[in-house]
Order: C-alpha cells, then sequence, then structure tokens
C-alpha cells in the first residue's frame, strides 16, 4: 500500500493579536496537496519561546517524512523562528512575513502603530494586564470600533482590505481569541516578544523567505532588513510594494 502521507505541511503560526483564522489571508495561496496546520499559539501555558516548540511537536506527530513549511506572520515570527531553531531537522522550510522583528536588532518603535503597548509591555509590565483589560473591555462594547481605531493610521489599501466583512470577520476574531478567550497568554506573548530573542535567528540553517511591505505601519520595512541581516543563510526578500501588514499576507506566494 502506497504511502498516503502528504509530501508537504505547511504550518502557520497567525499574528499576535491574531488567531488560527488568519490563515483564511493566505487560502488562494495555497498549493494543492499540502496538509494545513494552523494551530492557535494562545492555547497554551508557560512561556511562549518553548510552548511554541512544545505545541508543534503535538501538532505535527507521526509527520516525520512528511517537509514541513513553517510560517510565521507578525508576531507569530517570534514562534516560527523559535520552532526553525530548536527543530531543525522536521523543519524544511521557513517563511516570514510582515515580519515582527526583534527589538534589541534597531530603534523600530518610533515608527511601529503598537509601539504604545510594546513600551508597556517592555518598560511597565505590570501595568500590561490592565492594559489588555481595558482592550478586551472595549472590544466587548464595541468590537468594529476597536478594529478601527487599530487601523486608524493605515494606508488606503489596507483600509479597503479590512473593510470586507470576510476580513474584518477574521480580525474580529483574532482580537476575541488575545483579548477575551486567551488575555494571560497574549500578554505572555507580547513580553516575550519585547525581550531580547534575537540569538534565536542565528540559529536557523534551512533555506528562509522573507516577504515584506514596503508601507508597513505595524513591522516598519527596517525590520525585515534587520531580520536578513541576523541570519546565518542568505534569506530572499520579497518586497511587496505599496503592501501593508494584512494585505503583504495576502499577497504570498507559496
Amino acid at each position: 500500500m502506497q504511502d498516503s502521507k502528504p509530501s508537504q505541511v505547511i504550518y502557520f503560526c497567525h499574528g499576535i493579536p491574531g488567531s488560527a483564522h488568519d490563515i483564511a489571508f493566505i487560502q488562494d495561496s495555497l498549493p494543492s496537496g499540502v496538509e494545513v496546520i494552523a494551530p492557535n499559539l494562545l492555547d497554551v501555558e508557560g512561556d511562549p519561546k518553548e510552548a511554541c516548540v512544545q505545541q508543534f511537536d503535538e501538532m505535527t506527530a507521526g509527520r516525520d517524512q512528511a517537509a514541513i513549511h513553517v510560517i510565521g506572520f507578525s508576531i507569530g515570527t517570534m514562534a516560527a523562528a523559535h520552532i526553525a531553531g530548536a527543530r531543525a531537522d522536521k523543519v524544511a522550510k521557513l517563511t516570514f512575513v510582515s515580519a515582527a522583528a526583534p527589538l534589541g536588532l534597531g530603534d523600530f518603535l518610533p515608527k511601529t502603530a503598537g509601539a504604545p503597548v510594546f513600551k508597556v509591555a517592555q518598560f511597565k509590565p505590570r501595568l500590561l494586564k490592565f492594559l489588555i483589560a481595558f482592550q478586551g473591555l472595549f472590544f466587548r462594547i464595541g468590537p468594529a470600533l476597536l478594529l478601527n481605531r487599530l487601523f486608524a493610521k493605515c494606508g488606503v489599501k489596507e483600509k479597503e482590505l479590512i473593510e470586507k466583512p470576510e476580513v474584518s470577520g477574521v480580525l474580529r476574531a483574532g482580537l476575541a481569541n488575545s483579548l477575551v478567550k486567551h488575555p494571560d497568554t497574549y500578554g505572555a506573548y507580547l513580553k516575550a516578544y519585547v525581550s531580547d530573542w534575537s540569538a534565536v535567528l542565528t540559529g536557523i540553517r534551512c533555506p528562509t523567505e522573507l516577504w515584506h511591505g514596503s508601507a508597513d505601519t505595524w513591522s516598519p520595512i527596517e525590520m525585515v532588513y534587520a531580520i536578513k541581516e541576523a541570519l546565518p543563510t542568505d534569506g530572499q526578500l520579497h518586497i511587496v510594494e505599496g503592501a501593508e501588514h494584512y494585505s503583504t499576507l495576502q499577497a504570498l506566494r507559496l
């Protein structure tokens, strides 16, 4: 009997805030015949940088013969990088999309839309829980209002994208997953992100692609150049002209 296992597995690490529903942005670009695993990164306990690897092991168990392609979007880049570094024997390829780089690699915050939240996580971590609780209350009262506020300074292309009902539904699911269902883990991910995790990039050995929008305000374009410089391998860089954060994810081609 022939082995029915897929020749390729795509393991998708969503953004933070976000949820497994973020996979909807790349559904049209997924190759036929592949298995897609989209975990809820927030449905874990403990240090996210270790928990994401354990979650990967659990969700890819029994797939040792498959070539696993790990995709990290936004802060999901951090999870994808730790997985690729810790499981080099299983990860055949790595793709970063709208990558949120380690803050230690450059002075990114002045150009980063989420800077106020990151500064709280970095310099006033005790206040982070209250900030997340406030945002959660804001979301419960007016989810559309919070969504519009978060994207108030984005460009025309991004605003047109999030105005689509199917897209706004995915974004709301991500906010609900982060602010309402898993606020503690969401906070833990933010704290992990603002810590110095740049060393993990030097342990990545698999072929790596980087997709980034030239107009991204959530992850300034300087971030992707810093990541490319930090990688020990020659990452293949794709700049999507005029695209921002989610519009770059939608533009991804596999």
